[in-house]
């Protein structure tokens, strides 16, 4: 990685175009970022454009135009900067014509051959000079020799085992060994005689080779289909489910069996939570549970990770000082402690108290505290606070969307968040339009932006019927951008508004300046859910007009009761039943 970013940043020196192709999930747009990011060569401005099947020339020249000023004639200079540095992300997700032409890879090549861009709003060719191209591109997509030939192209294969067990090792080890894992209570599990270091090392290896291993079976077991549009299992995959082991961990204090029993919750959520049938569910376990038992040569290991009635994971009981979503600290695993509760009375009792406060404000809400449903809630409670790249989650409900919807509302109940919506009639749906939505979209931004709210922009289904209104949702979910919702007037009223806080926080004031830190505040206060039901699922046409934001986002599936939990559910009625013994009760099961 660090070759090619080195290579690529050389490409940049001269002012060369760099191509990175390859297929989805692979860590394109993160190597890219990380090589604007590092890079030292140019010092310009950088603009992103997120291709989707909306975009076309026209949105480039126009998202260029943007951070260009005007020279002589019709000659541009970036602003303030020597260079531009255009990232354009997921080339072959733009806008086809009806022709077969894809007007952004054109509108690239002219700009490269020419030094001008056709502008439609002043029906002129201008010209922008020091501009920068950088591209992703899918590696299944065809372009055309006189635009490839301009670039310097990299084709970016899906790491072998042996590196993914390299990256994940070097990020993972490090951090696991600051959580002060104290080696005396390894003892739980483990008979020998080692070293504190020693034993964190190895068992965190095995956990990498097996969560690795894991993936790549699961990769070649669920073939891509209209059904299973959503079982993306990419690079993304595995860094989620480190991200979450490493900010749930407790600072200090863990032992083996906390580091086993919150992996293995993690795996099962980062995997099983999206999978649409009890035979899907029943073949991972299987293969996690096959894995387990080939790195590990301990039975108490492999029996806490195949455990067949795990413990409940919650951060709401005990979270008060990590109210709301993240809490700006120097180390990820401080944000909250999410952990294995002894018992769920604590929880319900907690998620009670919360219903009955949203019954005050808003009305009733009909739902029954499920073993299910409180692990459902305390899973969406987490992922919510979760930094912002891991912090979004769409809701799938097999057969009608209401309960998803409750348990939205709840768990922005727990978290001190209000729910915005966009104002869509179901009566009169043509009068909501898309300058309607992102005037929403937009007051939710800048409500978390500006006034410091937590908020929950919840989306359901039908308020996402023209897939046009996902665009900006997207952008958000996959990058945090909100190019294109804000003209420069608006982002210059922003940062006005933002003035006293850049002053107390001790930063120095500019526009530019001011504008980044109100992105920051929205990356920390805005969330989006989005729920869906299998009746009318738009997965499908999610998954290919919007791929960037289907592998970010957390999917959750809730499926039709199995025979467990009609089980569990029948034990919690005939409990609420007075003067039952547990004979009858039995009997009655």
């Amino acid at each position: 990685m660090k070759r090619c970013i080195h290579v690529m940043n050389m490409c940049t020196n001269v002012q060369r175009p760099v191509l990175l192709v390859g297929e989805m999930g692979v860590g394109k747009t993160l190597l890219m970022r990380e090589k604007l990011r590092n890079s030292q060569a140019l010092e310009g401005l950088q603009v992103t454009l997120n291709c989707d099947n909306f975009t076309d020339g026209y949105v480039l020249s126009n998202r260029l135009h943007e951070h260009m000023e005007w020279k002589a004639a019709n000659y541009y200079d970036p602003k303030n900067s020597r260079y531009l540095i255009c990232f354009i992300d997921n080339l072959n997700m733009a806008k086809v014509e009806e022709d077969g032409q894809m007007t952004v890879s054109e509108t690239i090549r002219q700009h490269i051959d020419h030094t001008f861009i056709f502008s439609k709003s002043t029906m002129s060719l201008n010209h922008l000079r020091n501009t920068v191209y950088n591209v992703t591109c899918g590696l299944n997509h065809k372009l055309s020799t006189r635009f490839s030939r301009h670039f310097a192209a990299f084709v970016l294969h899906y790491p072998e085992k042996a590196a993914l067990k390299h990256i994940f090792s070097a990020v993972t080890k490090s951090k696991l060994s600051s959580c002060s894992i104290n080696s005396s209570k390894f003892s739980e599990l483990s008979e020998d005689r080692l070293s504190q270091e020693e034993i964190t090392q190895d068992l965190v290896g095995s956990i990498i080779r097996i969560t690795i291993e894991v993936q790549d079976r699961l990769r070649s077991m669920y073939l891509p289909t209209k059904e299973r549009c959503h079982y993306l299992f990419t690079l993304r995959s595995i860094s989620n489910i480190f991200r979450n082991l490493l900010v749930s961990l407790k600072p200090k204090d863990n032992t083996a069996k906390d580091l086993l029993m919150l992996w293995s919750h993690e795996m099962s959520c980062g995997y099983s939570y999206r999978m649409i049938s009890t035979v899907d569910k029943e073949r991972f376990q299987q293969t996690f549970a096959m894995s387990a038992k080939k790195y590990f040569s301990k039975e108490d290991y492999v029996a806490l990770c195949t455990a067949v009635d795990p413990p409940l994971f919650s951060s709401i009981v005990g979270s008060d000082a990590y109210h709301g979503y993240e809490v700006p600290t120097g180390s990820e695993g401080a944000l909250r402690e999410y952990r294995a509760m002894p018992d769920s009375g604590s929880v319900v009792t907690r998620m009670r108290h919360n219903i009955s406060e949203f019954v005050k404000h808003f009305g009733s809400i009909n739902i029954e505290l499920y073993e299910s449903t409180i692990s459902l809630i305390s899973r969406v409670v987490h992922v919510l606070q979760n930094p912002h790249d891991i912090g979004h989650v769409l809701l799938v409900a097999d057969g009608c969307a209401d309960i998803a919807n409750k348990v939205a509302a709840i768990a922005a109940s727990i978290l001190g968040a209000a729910v915005v919506s966009p104002s869509y009639s179901p009566e009169n749906p043509s009068s909501y339009s898309l300058t309607d939505f992102c005037a929403d979209f937009t007051s939710a931004i800048v409500e978390a932006g500006v006034k410091g709210k937590k908020i929950m922009f919840l989306l359901q289904e039908h308020e996402a019927a023209d897939p046009e209104f996902l665009v900006h949702v997207s952008e958000y979910v996959s990058s945090c951008s909100v190019a294109g919702l804000f003209s420069a007037e608006e982002q210059v009223n922003i940062g006005n508004s933002l003035r006293s806080d850049l002053t107390q926080a001790g930063i120095s004031f500019n526009h530019e300046i001011a504008f980044q830190f109100f992105l920051k505040n929205v990356q920390e206060n805005l969330r989006v859910v989005m729920t869906t039901t299998t009746d009318n699922c738009q997965l499908w046409e999610w998954s290919s007009r919007y791929p960037s934001m289907l592998n970010c986002i957390n999917v959750m599936w809730l499926p039709h009761w199995d025979s467990v939990q009609l089980l569990h559910v029948s034990k919690y009625h005939l409990n609420g039943i007075k003067g039952l013994t547990e004979k009858r009760k039995k009997y009655r099961l």
